[in-house]
């Protein structure tokens, strides 16, 4: 059901888009968040629905909205429960970088969502068992952590000191970009600081101003 509802969505133009909002209205993914939950345990059925919400989620921010209300707790739980599968961990991570890709106030509100639900401790997870072997689980991360810290998001100072508490970044004098680590150093590093960063929680950000 996952796919044949991607494949409705996959492209471009005025079709794909009608698509998305036909989708929504029908329910759709109030029963893919279900799905999630009833089975959790299953990889298969846990990347399908990755596969499906990222072409929905693509370039619609009241899909994008609706894709965090309704799954984002369930889409964290397949990191955490699945995080030996390469390919559930690079969809899912690419998965939270596209509901957050957009300067819309809503996406800084979902950015709000994403740090109180500790995803940078998800990205060095991913990183610190993948990121030195596969690619593809490298260029997620990065791309993930490219949207979350954002230079014009108001959320951008406490974006920095969320991925810096994780041990994804090092931070130099304020007002200045954060430091990323290089492609290639960026696993190596975790891989020695990360085994005491995961095993905190991020600071917590407050959500008054949420508009979920």
């Amino acid at each position: 059901g996952c796919l044949a509802l991607m494949s409705l969505v996959r492209g471009e133009g005025e079709v794909c888009q009608s698509n998305q909002w036909h989708i929504a209205k029908a329910g759709a993914i109030e029963v893919i968040a279900q799905a999630m939950q009833a089975f959790r345990h299953s990889a298969m059925v846990q990347l399908s629905v990755l596969l499906c919400l990222i072409p929905l989620a693509l370039e619609n921010a009241m899909m994008q909205a609706h894709i965090t209300q309704e799954c984002l707790e369930h889409i964290i739980a397949a990191l955490d429960r699945h995080q030996g599968e390469v390919d559930i961990q690079t969809k899912g991570l690419v998965l939270l970088g596209v509901l957050i890709q957009g300067d819309d106030a809503v996406h800084d509100a979902i950015r709000v969502r994403e740090l109180e639900a500790a995803v940078p401790r998800r990205v060095v997870a991913a990183l610190c068992q993948h990121g030195t072997s596969n690619d593809d689980v490298l260029w997620a991360s990065l791309f993930v952590l490219a949207v979350l810290v954002r230079d014009n998001s108001c959320v951008f100072e406490r974006a920095k000191e969320a991925l810096a508490w994780a041990g994804v970044m090092r931070v130099r004098e304020p007002g200045v970009r954060p430091d990323l680590l290089s492609l290639r150093t960026l696993p190596q590093f975790l891989a020695c600081s990360a085994s005491c960063a995961v095993q905190h929680d991020v600071p917590h950000v407050s959500v008054k101003h949420s508009r979920f």
